[in-house]
């Protein structure tokens, strides 16, 4: 069973018929490009909701 698998999505759509796109695909969250490197496991990290010490 996958279905307890987050999905993160990495895109450059950021308009706001995009997000309600991906609202209706039930992912866990959208990262928007550029990326900022330093940052990017901070953003999983808060989509996730997980417990950092960066």
């Amino acid at each position: 069973e996958t279905r307890s698998i987050p999905v993160i999505l990495l895109t450059a759509k950021v308009l706001p018929s995009d997000q309600a796109k991906f609202a209706q695909m039930r992912v866990a969250g959208v990262i928007s490009k550029p990326i900022e490197p330093m940052t990017l496991m901070e953003e999983i990290s808060e989509i996730l909701d997980w417990e950092t010490d960066f």
